[in-house]
């Protein structure tokens, strides 16, 4: 009733007084705009609730940045984190409960011909089509910036030892400083603020990190993150995943945890004392009963077959110590308690690739290096040709079809219809399309062969580094002092959980 009103007073002035009747045309408008107002504002998302105990032991952001970098993997490790460590922590993923995480199942590798549109995504966009999203696990919140920091001023008040764990995405640079893990939403975790927040928190603090370039966040064993302010009061651990300047394989989309292979799912199910497929695994290296995150750590860097390089804060106080100190040219002894980790891997890992001593370990590693540099010099030409067969092709469909690369434009569905049997010709059958489909084939297979040589590289870089972990801790106990103390400390919380 009120909007027929206000429209008869617009009729009468609208000929005499047009600017008035400009401003009366406004006042339907406003006046639907009154009535139509909802009586309760519109919420698109539920307000964060976080769940934390009292005095959490345990605290874990688990996930990536969003659904596309969130893989199922990731959910399953975060299902193993509750399992392990119990219920008096924290698992915070994703988004929080229910975030979608991105799942790639056997019967997605069917083979199926593509149709044209897809056959266009193909070039113009290139990406994994056949992932589809589930709901991922229960949580205790979002694994955002904001709930890190309320996580944190929940643990002060407390002495205690607990466990932080960081498994999800990492970006690395120049210096282990460089290392950042990837938070829900893209904001990022840098090394220095999770060292300075450790400082204020002034806790015994252990930490497990298991993605790319999580090797740099061993810099928090120091005060700041700086080697030059000294270790840390009270100190800090931690075992990672892999070096500051490597990635991390882990983050799986495919279901199977049989088709898995990182060193995340073989330490997970270590720190139960299982193998991966969950069957009973002797991990202990001290026999005290309880499987602490070195000795997992260690059964992890033997099992896996994975592109990883496992780390500890130890090795880089090894590291830190090495370059400050004049250490003595004493023989590796393997007997020391607190090198039963790294003669473990000497001694396994080293007959699972026949290479008995150092030299050798040393040579197997400059052979799998030799190959991998071979095959990433292949790997880069066959990219060429694939770049070359991609704007051959590209040029040949814009010619036919101009918005072929735009899929949100309104005329592409009519304009794929109408010639749908010339562009599928194209595609496939004319010189173009035939060269950029046995080009692409060849970079698959190109990269799946520089895939295997990193494995077989990585294998043997675990090696080698166990063994130079021998001979510096065995110069630095030879050595003596505050140091080598140090170090057995740093050992002692390594084998804790």
């Amino acid at each position: 009733m009120l909007v027929a009103r206000a429209r008869s007073t617009l009729a009468r002035v609208q000929a005499r007084h047009p600017l008035l009747a400009f401003f009366a045309g406004a006042v339907p408008v406003l006046v639907g705009m009154i009535a139509l107002r909802p009586t309760e504002p519109v919420r698109f998302d539920p307000p964060t609730v976080l769940r934390m105990p009292e005095e959490p032991r345990w605290i874990a952001l688990v996930g990536g940045a969003e659904p596309a970098s969130t893989q199922v993997s990731l959910a399953q490790d975060a299902e193993l984190v509750r399992a392990i460590l119990g219920e008096d922590g924290a698992l915070f993923f994703g988004g929080g409960s229910g975030t979608f995480v991105q799942v790639r199942s056997a019967a997605d590798e069917q083979e199926r011909p593509p149709t044209l549109r897809q056959r266009l995504a193909d070039l113009f966009d290139p990406r994994d089509r056949a992932v589809r999203y589930v709901p991922g696990p229960r949580a205790d919140g979002p694994a955002t910036p904001a709930v890190f920091f309320a996580a944190f001023d929940a643990l002060r008040g407390s002495d205690e030892p607990w466990t932080f764990v960081l498994a999800g995405h990492g970006e690395g640079g120049e210096t282990p400083l460089d290392s950042v893990f990837h938070l829900w939403g893209g904001e990022m975790l840098a090394v220095s603020d999770l060292a300075e927040e450790l400082d204020a928190l002034a806790r015994p603090t252990r930490l497990v990190v298991t993605s790319c370039f999580g090797g740099g966040f061993a810099e928090v064993v120091f005060t700041a993150g700086s080697s030059e302010r000294g270790v840390a009061e009270p100190l800090r651990c931690g075992v990672f995943a892999t070096s500051f300047d490597r990635e991390a394989s882990g983050c799986d989309p495919d279901p199977m945890r049989a088709a898995q292979e990182s060193y995340a799912i073989h330490f997970w199910h270590a720190l139960r004392g299982e193998d991966r497929a969950g069957n009973p695994l002797a991990v202990e290296l001290d026999d005290d009963g309880t499987i602490g995150l070195l000795e997992a750590h260690t059964q992890a860097r033997i099992a896996s077959r994975s592109l990883d390089v496992p780390t500890t804060t130890s090795e880089r106080f090894l590291a830190h110590t090495a370059d400050l100190l004049e250490l003595p040219d004493v023989p590796a002894d393997p007997e020391l308690p607190e090198l039963r980790a790294e003669a473990r891997v000497v001694r396994e890992l080293g007959a699972a690739i026949d290479a008995q001593n150092e030299a050798e370990a040393r040579r197997r590693l400059e052979r799998a290096e030799h190959v991998l540099e071979n095959e990433e010099v292949a790997l880069s030409e066959v990219e060429a040709r694939a770049d070359d067969a991609f704007y051959a092709l590209r040029i040949r469909v814009l010619e036919r079809l101009p918005i072929a690369d735009d899929p949100w434009h309104p005329e592409l569905d009519a304009a794929l219809l109408a010639d749908h049997v010339g562009l599928l010709a194209l595609l496939r059958e004319s010189p173009e399309g035939i060269e950029h489909a046995a080009a692409m084939e060849a970079l698959d297979a190109a990269q799946a062969r520089v895939d295997e040589a990193r494995v077989e590289s990585a294998v043997r870089w675990r090696l080698l580094q166990a063994w130079e972990a021998l001979a510096l801790a065995s110069a630095l106990r030879a050595h003596g002092g505050p140091s080598w103390e140090t170090f057995r400390e740093l050992r002692a919380c390594e084998m804790g959980r």
